[in-house]
């Protein structure tokens, strides 16, 4: 049986095989020889030879220093379940890191998830602080056909390997890529000959952008539950869902989340009108001109604002602070407790509008920035051409 881990539901899929056989089918690849890249392809039993056969395997593999790398496609009969998986194995129990160097000769550290020893000399993943009872030891990591690409696109592997049992027995250990490409477009040509094969063989992008039904079965299997809110919210039944890309769903949500956001705002923008609607219009109320009102002649003239600076109590910062507010277009009066400004709120922000009231009565300026109009007690500005 294989069987589909997700980390992250409908977001990032991984797999992860239970075929923990230990030898690849590929005879060169014998004890104690240096192997270049071999591909191999075997069917897999349910128990052994003799028993039914339940799926096909797919390797690459090499070994350097009596030390084995392989990567491995394992699938199902039907061609709905499996994945990829990566393994390490050596004579004895050992840890070990990856690294790709690329063609100018810079290295970086290859980033293997879920890393784990396995076998009867580990236990819960890592090795048994016991004798070695087995002639070949594995780590099994999880692999991708994403970082498939990112090792056809190198130069070398380099293992960086540390004995368990002797921790100062520690070498690097460089795997050629030459004939890499040739080996894994053999790789490819074998599984794509095979009906529902190509869909092991796609990049991230790639399985973004296939409709789910495309996919391997527990792809959707995993993403079911996910689905069924996702057809919830967009009132979308399960079955069409299924006939599209994960790239089309999130666009669906994206355009959904966007029309409901609007409706809201509309809706809010419906509900501010009345405290808009109390604004008074303020050209319509300007007293000018009045010869008894000496502001008045303050109109045309550009508004300024001067506050002093905050200091730190003994006056060692100094200075005012100067704000121009714009031209003056009226002069109007208002009553204490008469609105003054109406702040318009923040739809987007879920800010809602307020009202402001003067404390006092006494004139105000009409101060036109542009479009925005601001109303400012004459006793706070100065004005000047």
């Amino acid at each position: 049986m294989i069987f589909m881990v997700n980390d992250m539901k409908f977001e990032h899929i991984k797999f992860v095989a239970l075929f923990l056989a230990f030898f690849l089918y590929a005879p060169s690849l014998s004890a104690g020889e240096d192997v270049d890249w071999v591909f191999g392809e075997e069917p897999i039993f349910e128990a052994g030879p003799e028993s039914p056969e339940i799926g096909t395997r797919w390797a690459l593999g090499a070994r350097k220093d009596d030390i084995q790398i392989t990567f491995r496609l394992e699938v199902a009969t039907d061609m709905e379940q499996g994945g990829w998986l990566g393994d390490i194995r050596a004579p004895e129990k050992f840890y070990a890191k990856v690294y790709l160097i690329d063609n100018e000769g810079m290295k970086r550290y290859f980033k293997l998830e879920n890393g784990k020893a396995v076998g009867p000399d580990s236990e819960y993943g890592i090795w048994k602080k016991t004798p070695s009872t087995e002639s070949e030891q594995m780590l099994l990591f999880d692999f991708s056909w994403e970082q498939m690409q990112m090792v056809k696109n190198a130069k070398s592997i380099e293992l960086g390997y540390t004995s368990f049992d002797n921790p100062d027995d520690s070498k690097d250990i460089t795997i050629p890529l030459e004939s890499f490409n040739g080996r894994l477009s053999e790789l490819e040509s074998s599984v794509k000959s095979v009906e529902g094969g190509a869909k092991y063989i796609m990049t991230r992008q790639e399985l973004d952008t296939t409709p789910l039904n495309d996919l391997p079965k527990e792809m959707r299997e995993d993403a079911l539950e996910d689905l069924k809110q996702i057809s919830i919210e967009l009132s979308v039944p399960l079955i069409d869902l299924l006939k599209l890309s994960k790239n089309n769903i999130q666009k669906l949500r994206k355009e959904n989340a966007e029309a409901l956001k609007e409706a809201k705002q509309a809706m809010t923008k419906k509900a501010h009108q009345a405290i808009y609607d109390q604004e008074p219009e303020w050209f319509d109320i300007n007293v000018c001109p009045k010869p008894d009102v000496g502001y008045c002649k303050n109109i045309g003239k550009k508004a300024y604002l001067e506050s002093s600076m905050i200091g730190d109590g003994n006056e060692k910062f100094s200075g005012a602070l100067t704000i121009k507010y714009g031209k003056i277009y009226g002069v109007i009066w208002r009553s204490k407790g008469s609105i003054i400004e109406v702040y318009p709120g923040d739809i987007k922000w879920d800010r809602d509008p307020r009202i402001f009231r003067a404390p006092k009565a006494e004139y105000y300026y009409i101060i036109k920035d542009h479009d925005h109009i601001k109303i400012k007690p004459t006793a706070d500005v100065y004005a000047k051409n």
